[in-house]
C-alpha cells in the first residue's frame, strides 16, 4: 500500500507528519486534520477508507472508488470502562491504537490499494481533558455517561426544555 500525492498531515503538539504515518505502530498522533490524496496509477485500486471511532470499537472500510464495492474491513474493539454505576469512560490512548490498527488490518487485505480520500466518523458527544502538551488527561466521559443526570435535571428546570434545546442546538 501506498499513500498516493500525500499532503495530509496529522497533528498534535503543534508538530505536522506525512499521513502515511498513520501505519507506523509507534505513532500517536490524535488528530487527523486533512486528507487529499490523488491517483497516480492507472493499474492499482483506488480505494475510499472510512474510519469509525465507535463506543464498542474502532473500524476501517476500504471501498473502491470506482463502483463503490467494499473491498476490505476490519475492526479493533477495546473497553468500556464503568468504574462506578452511570459511569462510562474509554482512554483516548486505546481509540488511537484501534483506528491504527484496523486501518493496517484493512489495508493488508488489498495489495496495491492507492487510498484517494478519508472520511471520518466518531461516537456522539463526549470529553476529552487535555494538558498543556495535548495529552489526555484521563479517561473520556463519553456519550452514555450519566453521572451529571441530576445537574441536567436541574438545568433543564431553571431555564427550560424548549429554551435549553435552543441553546444547545
Amino acid at each position: 500500500m501506498r499513500w498516493v500525492g500525500a499532503t495530509s498531515k496529522i497533528t498534535r503538539r503543534g508538530e505536522s507528519r506525512n499521513l502515511s504515518k498513520i501505519l507506523a505502530p509507534s505513532t500517536s498522533s490524535l488528530i487527523i486534520k486533512r486528507a487529499a490524496m490523488t491517483r497516480q496509477s492507472p493499474s492499482a485500486m483506488p480505494l475510499l477508507l472510512g474510519i469509525d471511532v465507535g463506543t464498542t470499537g474502532a473500524r476501517a472500510i476500504l471501498v473502491d472508488a470506482r463502483d463503490g464495492r467494499v473491498a476490505a474491513g476490519a475492526t479493533r474493539e477495546y473497553p468500556l470502562y464503568t468504574p462506578r454505576p452511570l459511569w462510562a469512560e474509554q482512554d483516548p490512548n486505546e481509540w488511537w491504537r484501534g483506528v491504527v490498527g484496523a486501518v493496517q488490518d484493512a489495508l493488508a487485505a488489498v495489495p496495491g490499494a492507492e487510498v484517494q480520500a478519508v472520511g471520518l466518523s466518531g461516537q456522539m458527544h463526549g470529553v476529552v481533558l487535555m494538558d498543556g502538551a495535548g495529552e489526555p488527561l484521563g479517561r473520556s466521559l463519553i456519550w452514555c455517561d450519566g453521572r451529571s443526570q441530576e445537574q441536567c435535571e436541574e438545568i433543564t428546570s431553571r431555564v427550560g426544555a424548549a429554551r435549553l434545546v435552543e441553546l444547545v442546538s
